[in-house]
Formats: structure tokens, C-alpha cells, sequence
């Protein structure tokens, strides 16, 4: 099944303008500085809607088609990265705050990377993405290139001119989805932010990063690793 795979209606309308409102709210009563907020990226950890919230929300995504495909590729408990669980807003260049910056290319798999390490590897986890409002064509949207790339690439192969070398404008695509529809790809997958001048909304999305149960490496030590099933 090639990367990524679109997964229309994985939270239906009520529960995509539910949880909106509920990553609003807690966003906006976190101070300046909090851990769990990133502003360069209008990133908020997932985390920071408390326990409950979190696992409320992880059920509303993974509970169908989503969950059914993880458990397909990385077995039958696979395990939340919870801490790489993210609440993303992206706004189109008009409406762009100051400081802020969409996501340049980049692969999930290259979690906490040595890239200086001879023989380091790009990590076989599975992120599930869901834009809470329509996409691609008034907000910003993911965009990917649709060739497969196993390998880690280092840090001057992800610039933009890197890219294009490589790839070429043809190899670039880019998703128009409907909030509640659902992205799931590897941790191979070379993406970035999708955003043109002419869009006029912002857009608030969320994520979540799972690894297969027996997964075991140094670069997730430090990770929160919450068992999950349906």
C-alpha cells in the first residue's frame, strides 16, 4: 500500500469541531514558554489536554479505519508515541504570525537522529494526520513526495533545492481533504507543509505517531510509550 494512504470521514464533523474547540481553548490558556507549546512550528503537545482528553481524542481517531491500518503495520498493540503527539495550527502567508514557520521537508522516521552516526536509520513508526477543517485548496495541507524513500536522508538533501534536484516539480503532491479525513504513512515518507499565497485559512490538524510493541532502540528511551488498543 503505497504512502500515504487517505482515509476519508476518520472523525465525523461534530467530533472534528469538538476537538477544535477543545485544542483552542487549551491553547490559549498555556502561558508564553510552556513546554508543550512550540511556536515556531503553532505546534501544541496533544498531552497538554490532560489524560482523559488525550485518550478521548486517540480513541476518536484510531477507533476505525485509521487504528485497523496501524495495527496492520506495526501489530496488534502498538504503542503511542505520546510525547510526538501534536496539535498543529499552519496559516497561509497573509495571515501568518510573526515568528512562525511552516514545516520544511522532513521524515518522521528521523526522530532524534544522529545523522553524524555512521549507519543510523530512519525508525518504522506509522503518524496518523487529520486536518480539523478543510485543506489543500484554502488552507494549508500536507504535501509529499510520491517517491518511495527508504533510507535516512541527512540534513542538506531535506533543502528545498535539494529536493527539486532530486525529484523535480513532478514528483510532488499535495492532499485536499476534508476536516475529519485522515492521512497514515510511514516514517519514511518525505514531507512537508503545503501552503501557497493564495490561501486564505488557517488550519488546525492533529497528529499522532505510533511504534510497533516490540520496538526497542536508544532513541526512544526517553520517549513515553503508552500501550494502545481498540
Amino acid at each position: 500500500m503505497h504512502d500515504p494512504v487517505v482515509l476519508r470521514a476518520v472523525v465525523d464533523e461534530a467530533q472534528a469541531r469538538h476537538w477544535h474547540a477543545q485544542i483552542e481553548a487549551q491553547a490559549a490558556l498555556l502561558p508564553a514558554g510552556h513546554p508543550d507549546l512550540q511556536p515556531t512550528s503553532g505546534s501544541m503537545r496533544l498531552l497538554a489536554l490532560g489524560p482523559e482528553r488525550f485518550e478521548a481524542l486517540l480513541g476518536d481517531v484510531l477507533g476505525g479505519a485509521a487504528g485497523a491500518l496501524v495495527r496492520n503495520r506495526l501489530g496488534p498493540r502498538p504503542r503511542v508515541l505520546a510525547r510526538q503527539c501534536w496539535a498543529r495550527r499552519q496559516w497561509p502567508p497573509s495571515l501568518r504570525p510573526a515568528g512562525q514557520a511552516p514545516h520544511a521537508w522532513h521524515q518522521d522516521g528521523a526522530l532524534h537522529a544522529r545523522f553524524e552516526n555512521p549507519g543510523e536509520t530512519l525508525l518504522p513508526l506509522q503518524t496518523v494526520w487529520v486536518p480539523l477543517v478543510a485543506c489543500g485548496a484554502d488552507a494549508p495541507s500536507l504535501e509529499w513526495i510520491d517517491v518511495p524513500t527508504n533510507e535516512l536522508l541527512p540534513p542538506a538533501a531535506l533543502t528545498d533545492d535539494a529536493v527539486h534536484a532530486r525529484h523535480g516539480p513532478g514528483a510532488r503532491r499535495h492532499a485536499v481533504l476534508q476536516g475529519g479525513d485522515a492521512l497514515a504513512f510511514g516514517g519514511s515518507l518525505l514531507h512537508r507543509t503545503h501552503v501557497t499565497p493564495e490561501m486564505t485559512q488557517a488550519r488546525l490538524s492533529v497528529e499522532f505517531r505510533l511504534v510497533g510493541a516490540a520496538e526497542e532502540t536508544p532513541r526512544l528511551a526517553d520517549e513515553l510509550r503508552c500501550p494502545w488498543t481498540p
